[in-house]
């Protein structure tokens, strides 16, 4: 579900960043994800950052790991056809 709605064109993310997003998600380290995907760790950080940026999760205190679990808490909760633009998408 996660995944699904973060591949909304407007959200611009990659599919790498989106198997990123699945793996943080699930609670994989940076280290870990480099692991998994054969990468350095400096490359799953730099997407880390595309990611942030592109969602919009800029300052301190925006945990990424936090956001995308609660971004698919609201998006399974949305009625069939909801528009994820309309959502809060967990911001506080």
């Amino acid at each position: 579900p996660v995944v699904h709605a973060l591949s909304i064109p407007e959200h611009g993310l990659t599919p790498r960043e989106l198997e990123i997003c699945a793996m943080i998600r699930r609670g994989l380290r940076t280290k870990e994800i480099a692991t998994v995907l054969s990468v350095s760790p400096d490359t799953v950080r730099t997407q880390r950052r595309s990611i942030r940026r592109k969602l919009g999760l800029t300052g301190a205190g925006r945990n990424l790991a936090i956001f995308l679990q609660r971004f698919d808490a609201v998006t399974s909760l949305q009625a069939p056809g909801a528009d994820p633009r309309t959502t809060p998408l967990g911001r506080s």
